[in-house]
């Protein structure tokens, strides 16, 4: 897939955090990735009041409010109401929106309809309300009907003028965004950081966009070569995709995967947190972090039924082409349950080897039969501990290189197999993790908590180390209280402390 590029909630409780929760994260130190101040401070919130309304049944020539709202088109690029929007608040009145029958953007970078950037102090939010105008999640759906082709660019998102220069400062909430089994390919939500970031990082570049509590759904195929999918960055900083639903994708004419729910270039400090994968398959895949990136989470989700082929769940999170990139802040993939992914849990991109240091920690991993984790590379340390890995029949097949790890333990291997790791595993088990009931595929991750009795708690150690203070294995650790996302739509109104796991040495 090398030089494949085309230009074409969790629920915390308010307040501060103990310290056995920040720690239970794997953390002996705290980063917030470079991300903005103000995502911290605000923007999770929610309010009933909007500046602009616009509805189905409105017009461009109305003043935009509840009683008199503007239409779609006043959305687009080209009205004249679009740039009144930025820095407010736009809610979008309940219905279906037929993207298909609105212009097509002429440029990659651009999409039909145009959030207009904001700035640290007034971002430029879009959502969805009810019928009295106070926010309610997806109440409005904005529909292809399977029939639009925008390969050269997107559903939603900032407009650039053809260039890669968007400014960020965004926020998307509570959309449905539907392809109606659409067979062309594109992104249903994208922006584009300053100067195409493609083969290094950039800690400054485009921050403070927001997608949450959507739903994305239905596309079926791509243009062959391109990377496609429901959202796709480039050259973003602390972006946050979270609380969101995604489901039927697929790319079948092509078995390597150029189709993802969540695509990033050169970006730095992302998190993809609390969200749902379901039903992906046939060369597409779920995450996929690919050259120039560092520091993105992908965390407390849930993946069902992730069968991309050859290729990773979660794909690259290698820093090739980077080597390593700058900042070089590490990966991270934790507290996340995986159930019935069949294939490769986890693989490289660009080339075979890590050049990024890649944390994996905490994860339940159920029936991933004759699965392979690939990761591996002298070059990157990889820390692999309080994991579970549990089929149902066959074995999963963990391939690591001695030469890449840094820490491996502390994890329950319950019918896998794994390599290369001689010396290391030292606490680790070979028990069943006795789960709280019976499993049924697909029936959600609340299933994957362990009962009483179960060997798995407080068997784990934050950060690997046996000095770590003990915790659960898997994504359930004892604090965790949200897998996946939250089909009522609430987000916490302060954002997750994100953890730098920590790099040891084992003797």
């Amino acid at each position: 897939m090398k030089n494949s590029y085309v230009k074409s909630m969790r629920k915390i409780e308010n307040g501060a955090w103990s310290r056995r929760r920040v720690l239970s994260t794997g953390a002996k130190t705290l980063s917030l990735l470079a991300l903005p101040e103000f995502v911290v401070r605000k923007a999770w919130a929610q309010t009933a009041t909007f500046d602009f309304y616009i509805s189905p049944n409105g017009s461009d020539s109305n003043p935009g409010t509840l009683a008199s709202p503007w239409a779609i088109t006043s959305a687009t690029r080209g009205s004249p109401n679009n740039s009144k929007m930025a820095g407010k608040r736009t809610a979008f009145m309940p219905g279906t929106y037929s993207v298909n029958t609105l212009p097509a953007p002429s440029a990659y970078e651009d999409n039909i309809l145009a959030i207009p950037h904001g700035s640290s102090s007034a971002r430029t939010y879009w959502g969805t309300c009810d019928a009295n105008g106070s926010y309610s999640p997806r109440t409005a759906t904005l529909a292809t009907n399977g029939s639009l082709s925008f390969a050269a660019g997107g559903i939603v998102g900032e407009n650039t003028g053809g260039g890669s220069n968007a400014a960020g400062y965004w926020t998307l909430d509570g959309f449905i965004i539907d392809g109606g089994g659409m067979t062309s390919g594109g992104h249903f939500v994208q922006a584009y950081g300053p100067g195409g970031i493609y083969s290094s990082s950039n800690p400054s570049a485009c921050p403070g966009i927001i997608v949450q509590n959507c739903e994305m759904r239905n596309m079926l195929n791509g243009q062959s070569g391109n990377n496609d999918g429901f959202v796709f960055f480039e050259g973003t900083s602390g972006s946050i995709v979270q609380n969101c639903y995604f489901h039927d994708l697929q790319k079948p004419n092509q078995s390597e995967p150029h189709m993802h729910c969540i695509e990033e270039y050169g970006c730095n400090g992302n998190q993809y947190l609390y969200n749902t994968f379901a039903n992906i398959s046939n060369g597409a895949t779920a995450v996929e972090s690919k050259t120039g990136g560092a520091g993105t989470v992908v965390a407390y989700s849930y993946f069902y039924n992730v069968v991309p082929g050859s290729y990773g769940v979660i794909m690259g999170f290698d820093g090739s082409e980077g080597n390593p990139n700058s900042p070089a802040t590490p990966y991270s993939v934790h507290h996340n349950v995986f159930d019935s992914c069949t294939r490769q849990i986890k693989s490289v991109d660009v080339g075979t080897t890590m050049t990024q240091g890649f944390n994996w920690y905490n994860n339940t991993v159920y029936n991933a039969a004759n699965s392979v984790f690939a990761c591996s590379g002298p070059n990157a340390p990889l820390n692999h501990y309080n994991n579970i890995w549990a089929t149902s029949g066959s074995t999963t097949s963990l391939t690591f290189t001695t030469a890449g790890i840094a820490i491996c333990d502390y994890n329950c291997y319950a019918t896998a197999s794994h390599s290369a790791t001689t010396g290391f595993d030292a606490h680790s088990i070979t028990s069943s993790p006795n789960f709280a009931g019976p499993i049924s595929a697909g029936s959600g991750p609340n299933q994957f908590k362990l009962a009483s009795g179960s060997p798995c708690l407080n068997a784990g150690r934050v950060g690997g180390a046996a000095s770590g203070a003990t915790c659960n294995m898997g994504a359930w650790d004892g604090t965790v209280t949200q897998i996946g996302w939250n089909q009522g739509g609430s987000v916490s109104s302060t954002p997750p402390a994100v953890p730098d796991a920590p790099v040891l040495t084992v003797s």
